[in-house]
């Protein structure tokens, strides 16, 4: 089992934000701030999953984990010593049965730390679009490469291709928070990557 250690304090998808990072949003469709009761993770009833406070307010489409990922009851959702892949994802409904296709919409998360030891090569925790195809259009990760070089990655679509960025970060011990975001401008075709 690897030594896995994060601390995400918020992640959300926004409508109406502008360039900074730590803009005020005008409204959040999704929003996690994890400020739940110890022990809740990822359930999709509504007594026993985070609480998401956007207006769409959608719930995860799959049931918990087993215990290593869950909110701690001080703002924090928290991942540690979790074996194994796990995958969550927002459903089409209520929100997305009409696709947006104006204006400017952001995906962030705000991590407080991390620990990735030296037992944690490839591991990860990141948000991605896809399309309803289930093909990715733009991602950001925290995690570490095959190496075990700690890093945040963006990766989107352009022209038809895949391409990533990456930025290393410290790998252990890493207490500074951190933000990583990307910013997509449908009236305008483009998409910014975002992080500090």
């Amino acid at each position: 089992m690897m030594s896995l250690l994060i601390q995400l304090s918020m992640f959300s998808l926004g409508i109406g934000l502008s360039g900074a990072l730590h803009a005020q949003a005008i409204n959040y469709l999704e929003y996690w701030e994890f400020d739940d009761d110890a022990g809740k993770s990822f359930n999709t009833g509504s007594n026993n999953g985070m609480v998401n406070s956007g207006t769409n307010a959608s719930t995860w489409n799959f049931g918990g984990t087993s215990g290593t990922m869950q909110t701690d009851g001080n703002g924090n959702f928290v991942i540690s010593g979790h074996d194994g892949q796990t995958y969550r994802k927002l459903p089409n409904d209520p929100g997305y049965g009409t696709p947006y296709g104006t204006g400017k919409y952001r995906m962030e998360m705000n991590f407080n730390s991390w620990n990735l030891d030296n037992t944690a090569a490839g591991s990860s925790m990141g948000m991605e679009l896809v399309d309803t195809s289930g093909a990715r259009i733009a991602a950001f990760i925290l995690g570490t490469d095959n190496s075990n070089n700690g890093r945040y990655q963006f990766s989107g679509v352009s022209n038809g291709s895949l391409i990533y960025q990456s930025s290393s970060v410290d790998l252990v011990n890493a207490n500074t928070a951190n933000s990583i975001a990307l910013e997509f401008d449908f009236d305008n075709n483009t998409m910014g990557f975002f992080g500090e």
